[in-house]
């Protein structure tokens, strides 16, 4: 990178060395198998939906860096920090994952889980346009299974031998 270049919020994963899930949902036939299931007419808003055959697809890009770069900054301008992300994103979708566009959410849930074990925390913007968290006392999460690694704002959660156990 030069050095009069600003740092992207985003990285580059490598897709070809072996499966890896660094997308909402990934391609393949996960989507097929689940998309009529129970679990899906029941969906309660805490993951995101799944995409459309027809949207773009973000497969190879981690924005790990842009989350934790939002979370530090909750409490500052919101015009502020939107204009100090959007030249450093490839696209602005990613913001919105975690960032309600609609005020407090309504539903509640203090976080989204973005991809296969990453959790973040949800956060919205306030009347005064500062970005707040949508559940400040939120600190830590259970995961939803032992087979992998799950993550809570870019720390590993679960106890170690719950983790263990998948392998």
């Amino acid at each position: 990178m030069k050095k009069d270049q600003i740092k992207p919020l985003y990285r580059k994963v490598n897709r070809k060395s072996s499966y890896q899930c660094h997308v909402i949902e990934s391609k393949g036939g996960r989507f097929a198998w689940q998309r009529h299931s129970k679990a899906m007419r029941q969906f309660d808003g805490r993951y995101l939906p799944m995409r459309s055959a027809t949207s773009s697809v973000t497969n190879g890009y981690d924005y790990t860096p842009l989350f934790r770069y939002l979370l530090s900054r909750v409490g500052d301008r919101w015009d502020e920090i939107y204009s100090a992300v959007k030249p450093r994103l490839n696209t602005t979708e990613p913001i919105w994952w975690v960032v309600s566009q609609d005020g407090y959410p309504q539903d509640g849930c203090g976080w989204v889980h973005i991809g296969e074990g990453a959790c973040w925390s949800k956060l919205w913007i306030d009347a005064e346009g500062r970005l707040r968290k949508v559940d400040p006392m939120l600190s830590n999460i259970s995961p939803d299974c032992s087979c992998h690694t799950h993550s809570f704002n870019g720390s590993r959660i679960g106890s170690l031998s719950t983790q263990r156990k998948g392998l």
